[in-house]
């Protein structure tokens, strides 16, 4: 296969690239990277929320992009201002004390063909554990102990050497 412009020519199937983290809080990279998935042409998928959600959207839609912003978003959950395209479902937010609970993490696993795993909580451990079980091309950005206790997958610095490995693995 060969990728331009954040398409895969051999499907004409443009890339979605899924970011996962907090809903709580986004560090400072996040809206670099959302800048950067849009400078590649991807589409960009997270969960619509705050935090690394409204983040990493926020910087998508900041610059021309060919690609769409993309949220999976629970009926019940107002807007993220920066989504283009909400995929309202009925299935929840993770639960961490009801985990046999469907919840949307499985969706945006699925969907995306690479998952960028920023820092957060037990829902993007949950993320993370979906992406072993499901052998989705994953990794984790930022520091080390923000991923203690989190499956194994490789970790970036930078959002230049996030946007390397995006490249390895579509």
């Amino acid at each position: 296969m060969v990728y331009a412009r954040g398409r895969i020519h051999s499907s004409m199937k443009r890339a979605v690239i899924g970011v996962m983290g907090s809903g709580a809080e986004a560090p400072s990279f996040a809206e670099e990277l959302g800048r950067a998935i849009a400078r590649h042409g991807w589409h960009l998928l997270t969960g619509g929320g705050k935090g690394v959600m409204e983040a990493v959207s926020r910087g998508f839609v900041s610059v021309p992009h060919e690609g769409l912003c993309l949220g999976i978003m629970p009926a019940e959950r107002g807007e993220n201002p920066h989504v283009e395209l909400a995929v309202r479902t009925p299935l929840g937010i993770f639960d961490p004390a009801a985990p046999e609970q469907l919840s949307r993490n499985h969706i945006n696993v699925l969907t995306a063909d690479v998952v960028v795993i920023l820092p957060g909580r037990q829902g993007t451990r949950n993320e993370a554990e979906l992406c072993r079980d499901y052998a989705r091309p994953a990794f984790y950005l930022g520091p080390p102990e923000a991923f203690q206790d989190f499956p194994h997958f490789d970790r970036y610095e930078t959002v230049e050497q996030a946007v390397q490995a995006i490249l390895s693995r579509l």
